[in-house]
């Protein structure tokens, strides 16, 4: 567990904020985080919803970083990172800049999708059946925010993500950009079918400290102000498709995270490719790919284990920790084989099958509207009646992260081959 600052910046004002981050309902504080649950999230917020050919996820985020970490109790990078290139800790910034901020936000807002917007523009295209155009860039204030969420009472939140390991000052300037990127999915002229629908519009930003660093981890959440339009919620069909396609981008990189890439994207296009339509049919409770990436039959899932190992040093000489850390990840069989069934022998996707599976394992609720003082108290009381849609925990040494898709993510530490020498 490592501890993190938490502050909000209310410098842009904070009419997009939700009211879970203004006083007197918040107040900053230190968060007590699950460094390997993050990375989870880092790993599945940053994998590719179809096939491209490559991994950019899978283990890497775990691989990467579990050995960056100085071993005390806050959030900060060993000593050996300072000698790192820069390109690396700017990559490092950026993955930890979605991993913690959107993790905290899960927690807080009860996130339950998250899709990359671009993705999820893609998916709204698909099912809209019309181009939408945008003003979208890969840099500067016309870039897109990151991510679209949906919430466990329906609501959307836009996130822009930022992240440094220089100084608090150097993530404020970060800030401050990113609320031109915000600006450009939201206007105060945004349709009411729509504006009712989001909950919030926020830059998160995390400022990572080196070793030799005086200041603690902190993440920052601020308030843009909003100067465009997205026309393209403009009327309930639309809400309703808008959430359809944050929740199959998600289950799509969940997929692809645990190295189910073809399944994903055939899920996301509707259509498997030529060559993998034997590849990915219903075959005794699996498919081919979930075989062939070496997952075996564990009880009611579908698993697959690896391990890893580091070398830590522990001070300026001989003296070093072992370390072998454990991967698992699994998908409940019967989801997985519900949804290799929507695949026909054609190649197409029966958007209706899988549509009827995804509302049974994660039904979307459509708000009444845009949330009142009273939010906040009627959000318990929902709570207690739901189930809980995702598992975040820490239980006999194994951090766990179990999705509404039954996917099942856990990382560990081996006590048992960790030593010194």
């Amino acid at each position: 567990m490592k501890r993190i600052n938490i502050e909000v910046d209310s410098s842009c004002g904070t009419l997009g904020l939700p009211v879970e981050l203004l006083p007197p309902t918040f107040t900053p504080h230190a968060w007590q985080v699950d460094e390997y649950i993050a990375f989870t999230i880092i790993a599945i917020a940053t994998s590719p919803p179809v096939h491209v050919g490559f991994s950019l996820a899978d283990t890497w985020a775990h691989k990467r970083y579990l050995a960056a970490l100085h071993a005390g109790s806050k959030l900060r990078l060993r000593r050996e990172w300072e000698d790192i290139d820069s390109h690396q800790k700017t990559i490092l910034a950026d993955d930890f800049g979605v991993g913690f901020p959107l993790l905290y936000l899960q927690e807080k807002l009860e996130l339950i999708h998250f899709s990359p917007t671009g993705w999820w523009l893609k998916a709204l295209e698909r099912s809209l059946g019309t181009r939408i155009r945008l003003n979208k860039k890969k840099n500067g204030p016309p870039k897109l925010p990151d991510y679209i969420c949906v919430d466990s009472c329906g609501y959307f939140h836009a996130i822009e993500n930022k992240g440094t390991q220089t100084s608090k000052k150097m993530l404020a300037d970060q800030i401050k950009a990113g609320v031109a990127q915000v600006e450009n999915l939201r206007a105060a002229a945004l349709p009411s079918s729509a504006s009712a629908y989001f909950r919030s519009w926020m830059v998160g930003g995390i400022f990572i400290p080196q070793y030799r660093s005086k200041s603690d981890a902190t993440i920052v959440l601020a308030d843009p102000d909003f100067s465009e339009l997205l026309a393209v919620l403009d009327g309930e069909e639309a809400i309703e498709r808008a959430q359809e396609a944050v929740r199959l981008v998600s289950l799509c990189q969940q997929l692809a995270s645990i190295g189910l890439r073809r399944l994903g994207s055939a899920l996301f296009t509707g259509r498997a490719d030529a060559r993998d339509r034997a590849l990915l049919q219903e075959n005794n409770g699996a498919n081919d790919e979930v075989r062939f990436m070496g997952f075996e039959r564990q009880g009611d899932s579908w698993a697959l284990s690896s391990e890893f190992r580091t070398f830590d040093s522990l001070a300026r000489g001989t003296t070093r920790r072992e370390r072998v850390f454990g991967l698992r990840y699994s998908i409940d069989a019967q989801v997985l084989s519900r949804l290799a069934r929507c695949i026909r022998p054609s190649g197409l996707v029966d958007r209706n099958d899988l549509d009827s599976v995804l509302g049974e394992l994660a039904p979307l609720r459509r708000p009444d509207g845009a949330p009142g003082e009273n939010f906040l108290l009627l959000r318990a009381f929902e709570r207690d009646k739901q189930p809980q849609r995702w598992t975040l925990a820490e239980k006999e040494g194994r951090s766990v992260v179990e999705t509404p898709f039954k996917i099942r993510y856990e990382t560990f530490l081996d006590r048992a081959q960790e030593r010194l020498t």
